[in-house]
């Protein structure tokens, strides 16, 4: 970090207190809608969840509860309110676990984790589903040592890229490990990414470009204990750049994705902070020149451990806190706006431990979140699911500066048959959607009539589309927004 940066990043904190204050006088935090526990009379988790095409959800983790083995993958399928349809197991006789589920383009899941665990063995573990969770194939990928995945996505090429750690392959102990398959889990490639000492990669996501960002942390770079990694490749996997970000203390990424703007952003934990270690918000341009970070948190350890880019173009992180609630360990939510200025935060939790490891933006503009519980559920800990109401507080903080804007979401991406587009209104306006095509011929356009303030959805029929490259774009009169979707068949 230069002088320059660091001296932003001390100013924080003379400016964080004013900004909390003003936070808590000010700010209305969205409600709860609901919160929903899953599991048996043994330990379960929850790692990963994501909104499913027919607006329910779609959970990942482990469970102890059930299964064959001392742990096996979990997969939970919800209702739109978090009522069970139905769950399954995998796994053998030893300890597997599922850390990150997405939904695919056939209706079905891919989830990726980690397969025969022990302190220094196992294998990433790739599982593909059918739209009721029934196994359609799995694969085992790494070496004699230990390898284990934490972040897969469906690729535009119509495969999967799983990203995680390895212990047996790379010059160091340990190195940043992507896997690249095609659509039946047959491997294309692996790399390897890190130095001679300790690296571990926890996030992959596919960028506009076809190639990849990841994150997680490196011993072997940066500026003294452990720092921020994030690695940019092409689409085979070579790498492009690399960066680290940090101080002398112990910084770690837990998640990064490419933003609206073409740059970064990742949430972790910083050691630079106010208390034993703060969560971070890292804002890069894109070839990963750092813009700034914030920090937030209390005396003690706090850590985020996802992140989302929301649809006023602030963020909305979710993790855990030391430093504040009644328990052990509390779930924490912060969102902030684009800037990385604090919004409103929310701890959620009881006397034991309890923590949030998923967030995602929805449709209707709210957020569904997943992580563990020992406060409530069972005896033991539980899957903790928890929806909160749609967030108006950032539209109304950019109606200050963005008169007749509005907030495009467009879901699935990449898609095959049907796009939902789902977009919020600050005035009366009226809106045209159009898409086109990479010669910006007009494949679909719809026209309406003036519209009210609030959230608005539409459905666009995609079947006969070939596949390809495409635009949508939303327009007022005064204001546009454009968004880049990928059509596979």
């Amino acid at each position: 970090m230069d002088v320059k940066a660091r001296n932003l990043y001390h100013m924080f904190h003379i400016f964080i207190f004013i900004a909390t204050a003003l936070t808590q006088l000010y700010a209305q935090t969205p409600d709860t809608l609901w919160t929903k526990t899953y599991g048996g009379n043994n330990y379960d988790s929850g790692e990963s969840v994501q909104q499913t095409f027919d607006g329910g959800y779609i959970i990942a983790g482990f469970t102890r509860s059930f299964g064959a083995g001392s742990a096996d993958v979990y997969l939970i399928k919800t209702d739109e309110n978090g009522d069970t349809l139905w769950t399954k197991t995998y796994g053998g006789t030893g300890s597997d676990a599922g850390t990150s589920v997405q939904q695919t383009l056939d209706s079905g899941y891919i989830v990726v984790g980690g397969a025969d665990l022990t302190p220094t063995t196992g294998m990433l573990y790739l599982l593909k589903t059918d739209h009721f969770g029934d196994t359609v194939w799995t694969e085992k990928f790494g070496g004699g040592g230990k390898e284990e995945g934490y972040s897969v996505q469906q690729t535009i090429d119509g495969g999967y890229v799983a990203a995680g750690y390895t212990l047996t392959f790379g010059p160091g102990y340990s190195a940043f490990y992507l896997v690249k398959t095609d659509l039946l889990g047959n491997l294309l490639w692996t790399k390897t990414y890190g130095g001679d000492d300790w690296d571990f990669g926890f996030s992959v996501q596919q960028t506009t470009d076809s190639g990849y960002i990841m994150c997680g942390f490196t011993t072997s770079f940066g500026a003294g204990g452990q720092d921020v990694y994030l690695v940019k490749t092409d689409a085979q996997g070579d790498t492009i750049w690399t960066k680290t970000y940090g101080d002398t203390g112990d910084d770690c990424g837990y998640a990064a994705m490419q933003i609206a703007d073409g740059g970064y952003a990742m949430t972790g934990y910083t050691a630079y902070g106010a208390g034993g270690g703060d969560v971070c918000l890292i804002k890069t341009n894109a070839q990963g020149e750092l813009q700034w970070i914030k920090a937030y948190g209390g005396t003690d350890h706090d850590w985020g451990y996802s992140l989302y880019e929301t649809a006023d173009g602030g963020y909305i992180i979710a993790g855990g806190t030391r430093s504040f609630g009644s328990g052990d360990d509390d779930a924490y939510i912060l969102k902030t706006d684009e800037n990385g200025d604090s919004l409103w935060t929310r701890i959620y939790g009881g006397t034991a431990y309890d923590w949030f490891e998923s967030v995602q933006q929805l449709t209707d503009f709210g957020y569904i979140i997943v992580g563990t519980t020992q406060s409530f559920g069972t005896d033991s800990s539980s899957v903790w699911l928890l929806k909160m109401e749609p967030d108006t507080l950032g539209i109304e903080e950019h109606r200050i500066t963005c008169s007749n804007r509005f907030f495009l979401k467009t879901y699935p991406n990449p898609c095959r048959k049907e796009l939902q587009i789902g977009y919020m209104l600050t005035e009366n306006v009226r809106v045209s959607i159009s898409m086109y095509d990479i010669t910006g011929k007009i494949v679909r356009c719809f026209y309406s009539n003036t519209q009210t303030p609030g959230r608005h959805e539409r459905i666009l029929d995609l079947a006969d589309l070939p596949q390809g490259v495409y635009f949508v774009r939303l327009n007022t009169e005064e204001h546009g927004e454009i968004t880049k979707l990928v059509v596979l068949k």
